[in-house]
């Protein structure tokens, strides 16, 4: 790919000038890894913890949102470890479940 950076305006009322964008001369093979998604994060851990057996969240994202929803699942009775992954954002999650108390609260 080719391209060139834009120029930066001077202050917000000045005007960029056009510029090439950049452009693909023959089809791109790439790989993109990106992070995992909050909600579905947090929805994965619910449902482990309510499942009947052990359950392994590849690739979660961890964030200060997950790490509240993990805190809550563990005050309820989960047990939550961090176990090597082969995610590039951070370790995958075993999630015991709730045992006897899942039943309950499904």
């Amino acid at each position: 790919m080719t391209g060139s950076t834009p120029p930066a305006p001077t202050d917000s009322h000045d005007t960029v000038p056009h510029w090439p964008a950049p452009f693909a001369s023959r089809p791109i093979n790439a790989t993109v890894t990106v992070p995992g998604s909050k909600s579905l994060t947090n929805r994965f851990l619910v449902l482990a913890a309510l499942a009947d057996g052990t359950s392994r969240l590849r690739a979660p994202l961890h964030s200060r949102d997950s790490a509240l929803m993990i805190d809550a699942l563990r005050q309820l009775g989960a047990t939550i470890t961090e176990v090597p992954g082969d995610g590039a954002f951070g370790p995958d999650l075993e999630v015991t479940p709730l045992s006897q108390a899942a039943r309950s609260a499904r």
